[in-house]
This record gives structure tokens, C-alpha cells and sequence, in this order.
């Protein structure tokens, strides 16, 4: 492109110029220094040297539309596909644990039938209150050897220091005790393995003030 082929376009009127042809030589010069005050001075090229034409570089190779669409297409084919196989995997997996949990249940509730089977018995059969309280007893082992088998034992109470994580303290009284220790126990309490099903209800013995000031001394 030439130097003069901008917005700046640089004209000389001969017809209007009224001076010599040096004049009009100086203001052709001086037009021209003006218009290249803002370009680096080595960068133009000799007056008597043709610039090389510059090569023009070979354009991107350009993407069909054809081409795009089909690769979007095949990015959502792929992304349905994976979210069906992972929203089948949920269904799955939520069925699969809903059919061990019904299992487990089943287990469970089938030993219990058992017992309502002895405590019918106990009630249809006649006898003495020694009769139907050996019935229930025996009723009593029946169920806690059924709990025993899952896992399930009792929480130890009386005697015990107080384990907050264990009992639960409804009442308190002093006593001779070093240490807060369970002293009775209102309603068992059990565990699952090791996880508390329910704390055990109690009544605890505190280290009374006199026993306080007897260890001072």
C-alpha cells in the first residue's frame, strides 16, 4: 500500500500554486515528511528500491457448517447416552438397596412372629398365675435371644460410673462415691453393635460434700 493511500490523503494544486516549481518541490517534501512523522524512519524503504511484495498468507482452512453440526451432534448423542446410563444406575442402585432393606426387615419381623405365636398360647391356656408367668418368662428369653442373635445387647447400668454417652441421668442423689456412679436403673438400654439404639435411664450417685471434705483431710 502506498504511503498515501489513508484517510490522509496529501494534493498538490499546481494550477492554484503561483510560486516555481521549487516551491512546489519544498511543499511536496515537507507534505510528505509531515504525513511520516509517526512512522519509525528505518522501516520505509529507498527511494530508488521497489518494496517486495508481501506473500499473502494462505487462509485457515475453513470448517464446514456441515462438518460443525455433525460434531455437535455427536457431543450430544454421547452426553444423553452417559446421563440415561448413570440416571439407570440410580434406579438400580436405589432398588437394590430397597430389596436388602425389605430382606433385612423380613428376617427380623419373622422371628417376632414367634413370639406372638408363644404369647397367644400363653393366653389361651389355662392354668394359675405361676403357669402364665413361667409362659411369659420363657416368652422373655425367647426375645432376647432373637436380639442377641442381631447383635443387639444391653447397655450396663448399676454400678457403672455415669457415661454420658450411655445414660441418661433423670435423677441425682448424694452418696459415698468417688466418682458420679449409676445407682438405679429405670429402663434398660441397649446397643446395636456399636451404635446406641437407645440410652439407658437412670439414677445417679454424686461424691457427697462430706465426702469431699473427709478426702481434704
Amino acid at each position: 500500500m502506498s504511503d498515501f493511500e489513508d484517510e490522509d490523503t496529501y494534493e498538490l494544486d499546481l494550477d492554484a500554486t503561483t510560486g516555481s516549481v521549487e516551491s512546489v518541490i519544498d511543499d511536496a517534501v515537507a507534505a510528505v515528511d509531515r504525513h511520516r512523522e509517526g512512522a519509525a524512519p528505518d522501516t520505509d524503504p529507498p527511494a530508488d528500491v521497489e518494496p517486495e511484495p508481501i506473500a499473502a498468507a494462505d487462509p485457515a482452512p475453513a470448517t464446514s457448517p456441515s462438518a460443525d453440526a455433525g460434531g455437535d451432534a455427536a457431543l450430544r448423542d454421547r452426553l444423553m447416552r452417559t446421563l440415561a446410563d448413570f440416571d439407570n444406575f440410580r434406579k438400580r442402585t436405589e432398588r437394590e438397596i430397597k430389596a436388602a432393606r425389605r430382606s433385612v426387615e423380613g428376617e427380623v419381623l419373622a422371628d417376632f412372629v414367634g413370639v406372638i405365636d408363644n404369647l397367644e398360647r400363653a393366653l389361651q391356656a389355662g392354668g394359675g398365675v405361676d403357669e402364665l408367668k413361667l409362659g411369659v418368662e420363657m416368652i422373655l428369653r425367647q426375645k432376647r435371644d432373637i436380639l442377641s442373635r442381631r447383635g443387639v445387647t444391653r447397655v450396663d447400668a448399676v454400678g457403672q460410673p455415669f457415661d454420658p454417652t450411655l445414660h441418661e441421668a433423670v435423677s441425682r442423689e448424694e452418696g459415698e462415691v468417688e466418682l458420679p456412679t449409676v445407682v438405679t436403673e429405670l429402663q434398660a438400654g441397649y446397643l446395636h453393635h456399636d451404635r446406641l439404639l437407645r440410652p439407658a435411664m437412670v439414677v445417679v450417685a454424686m461424691p457427697g460434700a462430706g465426702g469431699a471434705a473427709d478426702d481434704a483431710d
